[in-house]
């Protein structure tokens, strides 16, 4: 169990977790590969880049992108005061911390002031209620529920996330989203009925399974 040590590696750094964040998984290094694929072809592939990761649990997926993109920054969000703790000492560890502003929210909520993003990015939960009690123990009986579970067949989050950040983004702004088994297409469908983006795209992680959903805001 990863929570023993306290301690993992994403996408190349060292990250301390504690039973408040999720462990960071392979899958979602797939999901910080495909956003900076997609950054590259903005203005160029010239950073900084201006980023909002929402529900950032350990600051994996924030962290991981700043260290990959000289002078970008980050607004990094979650509902759990003690996740943030976490990744603000992630930051620091890492020497990101003048880089990324950790925010206590609830989805969007006080993300406002007129700031846009380029990027606006989340691993949200995404398993829904009549699923719980089919995941393996390890996960079910010690990560955190609020990270997992997710009402409306698990893409309650990604559907608010999608409507709500439309606002927030810079036309041609990135949402980029990691999604469950057999959801991605659900959530394409789901980003494009709201009329605020082009066509999603659909990426499968190294295990074969469709991980990542990417759309541009128009």
């Amino acid at each position: 169990m990863v929570y023993i040590t306290g301690e993992t590696d994403f996408y190349g750094l060292r990250f301390k977790i504690s039973p408040a964040v999720l462990i960071p998984r392979p899958e979602t290094e797939t999901l910080v590969a495909e956003v900076l694929k997609e950054l590259k072809q903005t203005a160029e592939g010239r950073p900084p880049f201006s980023i909002l990761d929402v529900g950032t649990g350990s600051g994996c997926i924030a962290l991981a992108l700043l260290s990959q993109l000289p002078g970008s920054r980050a607004v990094a969000t979650d509902i759990s005061q003690e996740a943030l703790r976490v990744a603000a000492e992630n930051a620091r560890d890492i020497g990101l911390e003048q880089r990324v502003q950790f925010v206590l929210a609830n989805l969007l909520e006080p993300i406002r002031g007129g700031k846009l993003f380029d990027l606006i990015v989340s691993n949200p939960p995404y398993i829904d209620p009549s699923e719980m009690g089919s995941l393996d123990p390890s996960v079910r009986g010690f990560e955190p529920n609020l990270a997992i579970e997710s009402p409306e067949g698990g893409t309650w989050f990604h559907r608010q996330l999608a409507r709500q950040g439309a606002a927030l983004l810079r036309t041609g702004g990135v949402l980029a989203f990691e999604v469950g088994n057999r959801q991605a297409r659900i959530v394409a469908r789901l980003i494009k009925r709201t009329g605020f983006y082009e066509k999603p795209e659909i990426f499968s992680d190294l295990f074969g399974y469709e991980r990542v959903v990417l759309a541009r805001k128009i």
